[in-house]
């Protein structure tokens, strides 16, 4: 069993509707964790491997390794104790702020083994319990509230972001073993801070186990930006961030009547186009990156060919400044 993947929606009040996917919701939260302990810990609270002939034997019998605790990445918010951003100002929208959750199918993360698969005993489908909770902030004088002192239908306040993920990038079945050519497309328009690269294996059962390239070449209208030969892109995301861009997932595989799960590295890339800055809760800096929208920004990538010539999904995911602009009762994304 991978973990556990979901999709969702997000808007504050009125705001438009955004849609974020499992995979980069787990790269956020990963990429945002202040430590490599807090970091390895947050994924493996998000499914641990279930391993067993049945969905009734095993590890499935066991309550605990069938429970999975995923946090929700939204813009607002973030699993770093050190940079916490303000609350977010609730009072002032006349609407709820959404979340649209949607699971993937149990197909989607499990393996099944047909040769000692029990066919009275098929794999799980459905979920028996699913809880949502929020962590809230009140104040002790409801009139300090900022729509008790001031008139917001004539005022409007300007909430920062720490940064909003834009992933519209996607691309299938890229072969690795040799460079491959990519223009990157669907940015829009606002400071971008920099992109965020991941390499889904697709020959692994595990969608959680991506490779680490071994050539990247990001270029803007003709200008690198960033580099990497032979993996260097590990190093230098160790300069801009506390921790690696990587984790240990499980490769699950199946041995005869055994599934076997082995621990596995998984990488990202972090190719920034800002400087690094970090702020310490509840502060806020304004650091610009570069305007990318009608820009021809252009990948050269080299992923490993391993053992079984391996394809890949390749991910890119746009990291812009942003603000949320509240007035009137709702709210929007300023970038």
């Amino acid at each position: 069993m991978a973990k556990a993947r979901v999709f969702h929606q997000r808007r504050y009040g009125g705001s438009t509707l955004y849609y974020f996917s499992g995979d980069q919701c787990l790269i956020d939260v990963l990429s945002d964790c202040e430590d490599s302990v807090k970091k390895q810990q947050m994924f493996d609270l998000g499914g641990q491997a279930l391993l067993g002939a049945t969905a009734s034997a095993g590890d499935f019998s066991d309550e605990t390794k069938r429970t999975a605790y995923v946090y929700i990445k939204l813009p607002h918010n973030s699993p770093s104790a050190q940079e916490k951003n303000l609350p977010l100002p609730t009072d002032l929208l006349t609407s709820p702020v959404q979340v649209n959750i949607e699971f993937n199918q149990g197909s989607e993360f499990f393996i099944a083994n047909t040769a000692v698969v029990n066919p009275t005993s098929p794999l799980p489908t459905g979920w028996s319990a699913a809880t949502a909770q929020f962590e809230q902030t009140h104040f002790d004088d409801r009139g300090e509230q900022l729509s008790r002192k001031v008139n917001m239908s004539e005022m409007a306040y300007s909430y920062p972001l720490k940064s909003f993920s834009q992933e519209v990038f996607r691309l299938q079945n890229v072969p690795g073993g040799s460079q491959q050519s990519l223009t990157l497309t669907g940015l829009r328009s606002g400071n971008c801070l920099g992109i965020r690269l991941w390499c889904q294996d697709n020959a692994s059962a595990d969608a959680a186990v991506y490779a680490c390239p071994t050539g990247v070449t990001l270029s803007v209208n003709g200008l690198i930006y960033f580099e990497s030969r032979d993996g260097q892109n590990q190093l230098w995301s160790l300069l801009d961030r506390k921790t690696s861009a990587s984790w240990s997932a499980d490769a699950i595989t199946v041995a005869g009547s055994a599934y076997v799960s082995t621990p596995t590295a998984s990488h990202w890339t972090w190719m920034p186009f800002a400087q690094h800055s970090e702020v310490l809760a509840n502060g806020n800096e304004l650091v610009h990156g570069l305007s990318l929208m009608n820009s021809i920004v252009n990948l050269q990538l080299t992923l490993p060919t391993g053992a079984g010539a391996n394809t890949y999904t390749v991910t890119a995911e746009y990291i812009f400044n942003s603000t949320l602009l509240f007035s009137r009762g709702s709210c929007e994304y300023i970038f």
